[in-house]
């Protein structure tokens, strides 16, 4: 969100698929989270979950230039940056740059995303040269699922949602 004045937030809240539990505690007000996220085998006192939680404000010039977050566990990260380096560094509109396929790097390999034209994803046949392990899967809510504000040097704001997925939002300035 970024209002009049140009200040921004970005915020991620996941509670895992489909809204979360659909628990609400009366009284309290908010959803419990299908799942304990990190946990991986019994809980210890002091435990912490691994978070991959990463919404982004980036500036340029020492204003806001981009506001972006999403859903999508670990990779989100990864989603980030490629939309990041779409926009700024291969010059792509924010909605193209949303669009284009994913890869993400797991402990297993490269994780690539499959197109509709079925053609090799870019850069896998690289990562198996290179010696890597590489997994093609289809287009779908495995990759990460971000929402995107740009705001222009002049101010105007771009607001885009990810194609990938049906509860994205985006909008323009609110008066």
């Amino acid at each position: 969100m970024v209002d009049e004045h140009g200040m921004a937030v970005a915020l991620t809240q996941s509670l895992g698929p489909t809204a979360g539990s659909r628990v609400v505690t009366p009284g309290l007000g908010f959803l419990y989270a299908t799942t304990l996220g990190g946990y991986l085998g019994p809980l210890q006192p002091g435990d912490r979950p691994w978070s991959s939680q990463s919404p982004l404000i980036a500036e340029q010039g020492g204003r806001t230039a981009y506001v972006m977050g999403g859903a999508g566990a670990r990779r989100i990260i990864s989603a980030l940056v490629q939309t990041l380096v779409r926009v700024e560094a291969d010059s792509l509109p924010i909605e193209q740059a949303l669009a284009e396929p994913r890869f993400h790097p797991s402990t297993s390999g490269w994780i690539f995303e499959q197109t509709e034209d079925a053609v090799e994803p870019r850069g896998a046949s690289a990562a198996r040269r290179a010696g890597y392990e590489v997994v093609v899967r289809p287009t779908g809510t495995y990759f990460a699922r971000l929402n995107v504000i740009r705001i222009d040097p002049d101010g105007r704001m771009t607001g885009a949602a990810d194609p990938r997925w049906i509860w994205g939002a985006a909008s323009g300035p609110v008066r």
